[in-house]
């Protein structure tokens, strides 16, 4: 599948502060590679797209200015670290996978990004000619799923489910 990716939005969840909206401050395109550098306030996010033949991967990371012998405003529990991708078209249709209740999964059929359920753990994606599948993974701490967002734009929220975190 083609998917033109058109802008991103980075957005961090603090314990204390509340939300920022990152600023987009560099973007690098490579060979097989988009590269997307944010800064906060106190934070730095770069958020990097790979293309392999038709497989788009992404991978975030995540750094907190820190201060010793200081407190500092960690991540909060819920909803930490939202990424917003907007794509140049809105695909035909999608099945949405979501988490109905924490052990069991239900579909919905949509036609837009922003009417993705809260909490879905994958979408199949229809276009003319083509289909796609979206799996949001998980790393060694956080778990990602697709989130209800903006008009035209894919949210993925990646959470630890753990109040504290500065990674």
């Amino acid at each position: 599948m083609n998917f033109n990716v058109t802008k991103l939005s980075v957005e961090l969840n603090y314990q204390k502060s509340g939300k920022e909206t990152l600023k987009l401050e560099k973007t690098e395109v490579l060979d097989k590679e988009e590269r997307y550098d944010f800064k906060g306030e106190h934070s730095r996010v770069c958020f990097t797209l790979e293309k392999r033949e038709k497989i788009l991967s992404g991978k975030i990371k995540v750094n907190l200015e820190m201060e010793a012998f200081r407190e500092n405003d960690n991540l909060a529990a819920l909803d930490p670290v939202k990424v917003r991708i907007y794509f140049q078209k809105q695909p035909k249709r999608m099945t949405a996978m979501y988490l109905h209740r924490d052990w069991w999964t239900r579909p919905a059929f949509i036609t837009r990004w922003e009417q993705v359920p809260n909490r879905t753990q994958s979408v199949y994606i229809e276009e003319e000619k083509e289909t796609g599948y979206l799996l949001p993974l998980s790393g060694d701490v956080y778990k990602t799923y697709a989130a209800p967002g903006e008009e035209g734009a894919l949210t993925l929220v990646m959470t630890a489910y753990q109040a504290g975190r500065s990674c």
